[in-house]
């Protein structure tokens, strides 16, 4: 129920990167999304071969954009390496089933090469679920349905930051 206003109206709001995250499948969009404000874009592997998926993220850091390169399967991965993708969010939530597994993104981990980032996406509700993904060395995280159904965004934000703890270190 997004739109490009939305992502307009964001992007003026806060300092913060916007991510457009959408179903990304042309260099118009990619072009679209520069236009519109975005930091980063949203490309999915399993709707993207390989040869488009590699033009797409070479396009997307030509226009200084980054590309968060979605992935859930080992095989995602690969495509994903072969593309030279380096920002890559890890779904844990698999699309064919809607099953959400936390451990998934930690199964995956140990399969990315050194100069990748990764991204835990789905799933992520409490500050433990945070704090157990910084102890094996993610520290970034798309969190979306779970902010957007708090009661109260903005507390929620802070109890997944710990801004209510003492200093974590």
């Amino acid at each position: 129920m997004g739109s490009p206003a939305d992502l307009v109206a964001a992007r003026a709001a806060a300092p913060l990167p916007a991510l457009r995250k959408d179903f990304i499948v042309c260099d118009y969009q990619v072009y679209e999304s520069a236009a519109m404000g975005a930091d980063a874009l949203l490309l999915i592997v399993r709707i993207l071969p390989v040869a488009a998926l590699t033009d797409l993220i070479g396009l997307t850091a030509d226009l200084g954009l980054a590309a968060l390169v979605e992935v859930y399967s080992a095989e995602d991965l690969e495509s994903a390496d072969r593309a030279g993708a380096r920002l890559i969010g890890i779904n844990n939530r698999n699309l064919a089933s809607f099953e959400t597994d936390l451990d998934h993104t930690l199964r995956l981990l140990p399969q990315l090469r050194p100069d990748q980032t990764v991204v835990a996406a789905s799933g992520i509700k409490t500050r433990d679920d945070i704090r157990q993904y910084r102890q094996r060395g993610v520290f970034n995280f798309l969190i979306g349905e779970s902010l957007v159904r708090s009661e109260n965004p903005a507390g929620f934000l802070k109890m997944l930051r710990g801004d209510n703890e003492d200093a974590e270190g």
